[in-house]
């Protein structure tokens, strides 16, 4: 078994205006795991496209290592319980965030007035749903998805809302 070096987190802000960093003095055959240091991006909704990558170091070799970093976004929304003739936010609503493959990317839970955020959505077309499992256990009529397109250029969809009822009492 090949011992492993620790994990190497590279700051871009320590790098050269280009985002371009070298990495010196690795020992050599030892895998080393490298990742970005998502803090030191300039943008907060920046991402890496993926986590990270294993180098195998050599001696008189150097590895050309590229992280492709995407602009994500954001998808907000409320939820409100309808009793009767009152409407008022809920919490610890599951929503969840599904990609086209109908894959759950993100599950969040409503704060206390009912208010939810999906963050750091890479770009693509996504469906919001309350959780199926949540509204069959709770006895409530499952409301209609919602579509949400997210831009490369870090889209903010907003207003993203439901309204649940009791199972029988009528629909949105």
């Amino acid at each position: 078994m090949i011992a492993r070096q620790k994990k190497l987190t590279v700051s871009v802000r320590n790098s050269v205006a280009n985002g371009v960093a070298f990495i010196p003095d690795l020992s050599s055959y030892r895998p080393t795991d490298i990742t970005i240091d998502v803090g030191s991006l300039e943008d907060p909704y920046w991402i890496p496209t993926s986590e990270g990558v294993t180098v195998m170091p050599r001696p008189g070799k150097s590895a050309l290592l590229e992280f492709p970093i995407i602009a994500t976004g954001e998808v907000d929304g409320m939820v409100y319980l309808r009793r009767e003739t009152s409407i008022k936010g809920v919490s610890n609503v599951e929503l969840q965030l599904v990609n086209t493959e109908g894959e759950v990317v993100q599950q969040v839970k409503t704060a206390f007035d009912g208010f939810y955020l999906f963050t750091l959505v890479p770009p693509g077309r996504y469906t919001v749903r309350v959780s199926p499992d949540q509204v069959k256990r709770l006895n409530l009529a499952q409301p209609p998805d919602r579509e949400a397109v997210i831009e490369g250029s870090g889209t903010i969809v907003g207003g993203v809302d439901f309204t649940l009822e009791r199972a029988g009492e009528g629909g949105e």
